[in-house]
């Protein structure tokens, strides 16, 4: 199913254009007219969920170690019990299947890893230039550096997903990007909202002094000279006009999750080094309660956990509906994420068997008629609008979405 372009007529009233007609990779510049006096409230972006999963470089599935335990508690929980005879050439004729299940279980893991753990089909540099402007970045420690990762890490069974992009270079490409010229106004957000240790157990990492400080390292030595910064511990970028936020030539935003860093932020010194004055904005919903450093962007990113894509987008929708209530009646300023991005169980259907992407590209041909429903029954009108379109295989169309809904006024 191909993404659904929009066909709406916006506001005759709005400076924008209905459909992008400059180059995608600076169409911030090209609406800078419009674009310039709003702050990340008021305005809309397009965004890639896992966006550094284009490409599965491998995949980290249970050995037949760690899988062995739990397929050998299975078949003595569901299939023993189903033989009466339970003398000791049954319990020695039990460890046939346990291998077999075992092996077969390691062989199946290893295929369909890849259909759970890809989101995206092109490189982060590739969606730059295709408009993307918002990119949630999951780094992971590996035997190898700092790799982009997608998955989780299971209990007894160790790290499960699947590996993208090398941080190194990932990182290499955004600051080639921000610096070409015409990309002056083009903010680029990155969200480390995640951050993994595929190697050290916690107490290891805990006691390692340079354990996350590394990543920050890493990350000011490539896009130092484009990192936007701020003297003010307390401020609100999300609440900043683009023209502020942009005025002294930094163009990349770089945001955490403090819930990633609670042990460094204990340490005076690891709190100065991990500060706006060095380009660490720290990213969660304000309301939070017992953060131990200030809310910088404040931002509303729930997720629907499901595959199926009414309630994903029912769901969706009625959060806008409770958020956008709220920042009307409360003068409430948050950056509201509309996740139109489906989530698969860790143990695949049969009955389902369409993978990330798959399911990706039938959300995507939805978003578009979606969004001028909105248009139409006033669901999206003034400053009630969605400020970060967030979806799994980013293509070019969605950018024209994103300029309908930025054509409306305020």
């Amino acid at each position: 199913m191909g993404f659904a372009a929009p066909t709406l007529r916006a506001d005759k009233s709005a400076a924008l254009p209905e459909k992008v007609n400059c180059q995608p990779d600076r169409w911030m510049g090209a609406t800078w007219n419009v674009l310039h006096t709003r702050n990340l409230t008021e305005l809309t972006l397009p965004g890639a969920h896992d966006a550094g999963t284009g490409n599965i470089t491998s995949v980290l599935t249970p050995t037949e170690e760690k899988l062995t335990p739990l397929v050998t508690s299975m078949v003595n929980t569901f299939l023993l019990p189903l033989v009466k005879d339970d003398s000791k050439l049954v319990q020695s004729l039990s460890a046939a299947p346990i291998r077999l299940l075992t092996a077969l279980g390691v062989q199946i893991a290893d295929n369909i890893m890849p259909r759970l753990t890809q989101t995206q089909t092109m490189t982060i540099g590739e969606q730059l230039k295709k408009g993307c402007r918002y990119f949630d970045l999951r780094p992971a420690w590996t035997k190898d550096g700092y790799y982009l990762a997608h998955g989780e890490i299971l209990k007894d069974l160790g790290f499960v997903g699947g590996i993208g992009e090398r941080l190194e270079s990932t990182l290499q490409d955004i600051l080639a990007f921000a610096t070409a010229a015409g990309h002056e106004r083009e903010l680029i957000i990155l969200n480390f909202s995640h951050l993994m240790d595929l190697l050290r157990s916690k107490e290891e990492r805990d006691n390692n002094a340079l354990w996350g400080l590394d990543l920050i390292a890493m990350i000011r030595s490539i896009l130092g000279q484009q990192m936007i910064v701020a003297e003010d511990a307390h401020i609100r970028v999300d609440t900043l006009p683009l023209q502020q936020l942009l005025a002294d030539g930094r163009n990349v935003l770089c945001l955490f999750d403090p819930d990633n860093w609670k042990t460094r932020l204990q340490g005076e010194s690891d709190r100065k080094q991990l500060s706006p004055q060095e380009g660490v904005f720290w990213c969660y919903p304000a309301e939070k309660s017992g953060v131990a450093v200030p809310c910088n962007f404040n931002l509303y990113d729930q997720y629907s956990n499901s595959r199926n894509q009414t309630f994903v987008i029912g769901t969706q929708k009625r959060r806008y509906h409770e958020r956008m209530q709220q920042r009307i009646e409360h003068q409430l300023q948050e950056v509201f994420l509309l996740s139109w991005t489906i989530t698969l169980p860790q143990a695949p259907s049969l009955l389902d068997m369409k993978s990330v992407l798959d399911h990706a590209e039938e959300m995507n041909g939805k978003l578009a008629p979606s969004m001028e429903n909105w248009i139409k029954r006033e669901v999206i009108i003034g400053k009630k609008r969605p400020n970060i379109l967030y979806v799994d295989h980013y293509e070019q169309g969605i950018l024209d979405v994103v300029t309908m809904i930025n054509a409306l006024p305020l």
